[in-house]
């Protein structure tokens, strides 16, 4: 009971006044309506105001103390309402028809190239995934997934590692190469700080393809060059000859020691071999694994781009011509090709191994003689031979990377094919065979064949169209190798941009022969547009 003065005459009043509890009933505090069926953001926030100048009187007591508790409640369900509506307004790429995020759980690590689809819009999506964790403990997950009936786990998914998750992004992020350049911060430290092995070696390969002169790319991969750890700096290395990139800063920290009877330098000579023509420097170096059995085979590969510059090793690749595996006669005789005329010495050695057992050996070795000479006539029965011949089981292996191509080889009537049009016109023998099979052969056979019939004719006229057919194939290989060939021939490709624009959202890797192919053809053409469509 309360006590009120008025007018001299002290009144009783329960509580609080009947008349202040029926105006509350009649008007409604602010924020609130009996009507609105569902408050929006704006009302949500009127009501946290309300009852935050409500609690704002006294926070003594346990009304109080209740009424700080529900500002509190609704200020997370404000910020949870605008998170949902900017969520919402958000565009969610997508890949195969699944959102990013789930993709990135059910995605094999072949077909992690599948994220192109989704274009750079992934690039932030894929960035946030660097950093997923498990919500459960892995072990714990498959460890009750595996106690699931058999008939239930055909229809359950196994769990996702997080770390799966970390590398496949980071690994995506790699592919997009300079355009994932905002979120290289992201993937350094991810590089530099996460728990799992595999998914520091993967931001190292990221980190290196997106921007492998970047001050702190440089620096993490100075550091893991000279780790103790052999595991540390065969991921370095590894991140270097899988991008096809070795700054010149980091080959100080490159160690090639034949003291150590315990390797074989791959890695190392192979990320040597990215320097390109300024390998030839570092020839001195090399030259002692080329003349020892075990390591021959990984000078070779190093050495495969040193071109006019490695003149000093072709004594040691002449020896290399008569050795008893074909595979090292085709990388030597390769090697000795892109030398040209300052191979001259090799030319004997050459002539002799365009007799060779292996098919794909005669046809490297005559394409060599004729690019080291000059003088293509001799060399031209070789290939049409070659080409008409039995496959005999010979392979010639692509420089590494070549393409985008890892460790890929082709046998010996697609060397024929490819080697066909280094001749140019003195091939012109061959073009029935050559057209046959552009017109008629498998994929493979026909983009080969396509560059052949367009440096032996001197035109693409013939070639364009198939080429354009082969940027739609299902096989990657040569969605690869025609992107490599419409650059080659520059300007007059321009018409079939669209084409190769269309085949960027295939693969990661045909994104990247594509925008290069793209960047050759307008940087020559003067950034003209095409003028007309290539038809079939």
């Amino acid at each position: 009971m309360t006590w009120l003065m008025i007018g001299g005459e002290p009144r009783a009043v329960k509580g609080e006044c009947e008349a202040s509890s029926r105006m509350r009933r009649k008007f409604p505090p602010s924020g609130f309506s009996r009507t609105a069926q569902r408050p929006g953001p704006a009302a949500g926030l009127r009501s946290c105001l309300s009852i935050g100048s409500a609690c704002a009187v006294s926070t003594n007591g346990p009304m109080n103390l209740r009424r700080v508790m529900i500002l509190a409640s609704g200020l997370v369900v404000l910020a949870t309402v605008v998170a949902l509506v900017r969520a919402s307004k958000e565009v969610r790429p997508t890949v195969n028809g699944l959102p990013i995020s789930k993709w990135l759980r059910s995605a094999h690590d072949r077909e992690v190239g599948e994220v192109a689809q989704a274009g750079t819009n992934a690039i932030p999506f894929l960035a946030r995934s660097t950093r997923a964790r498990d919500v459960i403990p892995y072990e714990w997950s498959i460890r009750a997934w595996s106690a699931l009936p058999s008939s239930l786990r055909l229809k359950v998914r196994p769990p996702v590692a997080a770390r799966d998750v970390r590398a496949r992004a980071l690994e995506a992020l790699g592919g997009f190469g300079p355009d994932a350049e905002p979120a290289l911060a992201t993937v350094i430290e991810a590089a530099t700080s996460d728990a799992d092995l595999m998914v520091r070696s993967r931001a190292r390969q990221a980190a290196v393809a997106i921007n492998a002169n970047h001050p702190q790319v440089l620096a993490l991969l100075e550091r893991d060059l000279l780790s103790s750890d052999p595991v540390v700096r065969g991921s370095a290395l590894g991140a270097l000859l899988i991008a096809g990139i070795c700054p010149r800063p980091l080959t100080n920290f490159i160690v090639l020691d034949m003291q150590d009877k315990n390797q074989l330098f791959y890695n190392e000579l192979l990320a040597l071999g990215a320097l390109g023509p300024e390998i030839a420097s570092f020839i001195p170096r090399i030259l002692p694994f080329l003349t020892n059995d075990s390591t021959r085979g990984n000078a070779l590969a190093a050495l495969e781009h040193a071109g006019p510059g490695g003149a000093a090793a072709v004594p040691a690749l002449i020896d290399c011509l008569r050795e008893p595996q074909s595979g090292l006669r085709c990388k030597a005789a390769e090697v000795l090709m892109a030398m040209g005329s300052s191979a001259n010495e090799a030319v004997p050695a050459l002539e002799a191994a365009m007799r060779d057992e292996a098919l794909a050996t005669r046809v490297i070795a005559a394409a060599a003689r004729a690019r080291i000479t000059g003088d293509p006539a001799p060399s031209a029965p070789v290939i049409l031979a070659a080409l008409q011949a039995k496959d005999d089981g010979s392979t010639w292996v692509l420089p590494h990377g070549a393409f985008g191509l890892h460790n890929f080889g082709f046998n010996a009537r697609q060397t024929a094919l490819w080697f066909a049009g280094e001749l140019g016109p003195a091939a012109r023998e061959s073009l029935p065979v050559l057209v046959k099979l552009m017109e008629t052969g498998p994929d493979w056979h026909r983009v080969l064949a396509a560059r052949s019939v367009w440096k032996v004719e001197g035109s693409p006229d013939r070639s364009l169209p198939v080429l354009k057919d082969c940027l739609a194939s299902k096989e990657e290989g040569v969605r690869l190798l025609a992107c490599y060939i419409l650059g080659e021939i520059g300007p007059p490709a321009a018409p079939v941009i669209p084409d190769m624009e269309k085949a960027e959202r295939t693969t990661l890797a045909t994104r990247r022969a594509a925008l290069a192919a793209i960047k050759r053809i307008q940087q020559e053409s003067g950034g003209k547009p095409a003028s007309q469509p290539v038809g079939k």
